[in-house]
């Protein structure tokens, strides 16, 4: 079974209580530029919820503004994915917990749970310092991560 890239794609977020340099982040297991299956947190510290999807237009997002590669799963897994990510605590009502908290717990998660699924570093430095390279790259009409990673896919 062919493995996949896993990412965590951050999106343009200004209506945050943070100010708009604050991204929104998902993690994203990314089959072509346009296929993948998008694991997030929607709504705000009083209303978090999990909700996963399968989108067939991933790249036509106009939030959309690059990510970071985290590690691959075999597309086998995908859909296990969407039950695990489930059991990743969500904390309302907490004013420094949001979408990157949960995408850094999930990571770790997964990390505990599964050998050589998330093989990349994941502390929170690090990504944001990737994730500001990343868009950096979007504003100024460099590719950005899915098109890095499939440079020929035009789905």
């Amino acid at each position: 079974m062919p493995r996949i890239p896993l990412i965590i794609a951050q999106y343009t977020n200004s209506g945050h209580r943070n100010g708009p340099d604050h991204k929104h982040w998902a993690i994203v297991a990314l089959q072509s530029q346009n296929t993948a299956d998008i694991f997030e947190l929607v709504g705000n510290s009083d209303t978090f919820t999990y909700i996963p999807r399968k989108v067939t237009r991933f790249s036509e997002s106009q939030r959309l503004c690059g990510g970071y590669i985290v590690g691959t799963i075999d597309l086998s897994q995908v859909q296990w994915l969407y039950e695990t990510l489930r059991q990743v605590p969500i904390h309302r009502f907490h004013e420094s917990w949001d979408c990157q908290s949960w995408v850094l717990d999930a990571l770790l998660y997964l990390r505990e749970l599964t050998q050589g699924v998330v093989t990349e570093n994941i502390g929170r430095a690090h990504i944001q310092a990737e994730m500001s390279n990343e868009y950096h790259r979007w504003q100024y009409g460099g590719q950005i991560i899915q098109e890095r990673l499939f440079p020929s896919d035009s789905d």
